[in-house]
């Protein structure tokens, strides 16, 4: 993973930077910062301080996203990285409430230029809907179904005709030996 993230056993660990982030060195680092966890960003919380990898149903490609809190646990940061396809693919994500709205929101950037917004949608089933617009006027929505303590469900639909359509779906694993 880019950013100096490394992963050994459960423990996700990072060099320390001025920039406010919160970068785990311990297990103990990752507990404190769940503690710390911004309320609204709760419903993410079995996320943070882990990498979680999933094959693509093509099953050439796989797809490592890691999860961090930062600046104090009022943002969490996603960062993915697509290995196994033609052309290298990673993006990023921020995580944030906003209180005007009273949302979770995110904003996505993309290495090939891509930047979609949209907000999340906790549900009482532990989903997490993402219903976002992307800047080439594409609809998509992702769900996220948690499936245990180590693995989630994602499903990705297009908007096409009225009517959603599944582009994909995969698992999810939590990967300790992600970087």
């Amino acid at each position: 993973m880019t950013g100096g993230l490394r992963k050994s056993g459960s423990e996700v660990t990072a060099p320390r930077v001025s920039s406010g982030m919160v970068l785990f060195k311990t297990r103990s680092d990752r507990f404190a910062a769940l503690r710390d966890l911004r309320a609204e960003l709760q419903p993410f919380a079995f996320l943070v301080g882990s990498c979680w990898t999933g094959t693509f149903p093509n099953a050439t490609s796989t797809d490592t996203h890691c999860f961090e809190a930062v600046y104090g646990g009022l943002f969490i940061r996603d960062r993915h990285v697509v290995r196994g396809a033609k052309t290298p693919y990673e993006g990023e994500s921020i995580h944030a409430w906003d209180a005007k709205q009273k949302k979770l929101v995110f904003t996505y950037w993309a290495s090939n230029g891509m930047v979609s917004t949209g907000t999340a949608e906790p549900q009482a089933s532990g989903e997490i809907v993402f219903p976002e617009e992307h800047s080439s006027g594409v609809s998509i929505k992702s769900v996220w179904t948690p499936r245990g303590a180590d693995a989630y469900d994602i499903w990705v639909a297009e908007m096409k005709d009225g009517q959603w359509r599944e582009q994909w779906r995969m698992t999810m694993k939590r990967d300790a030996a992600a970087k």
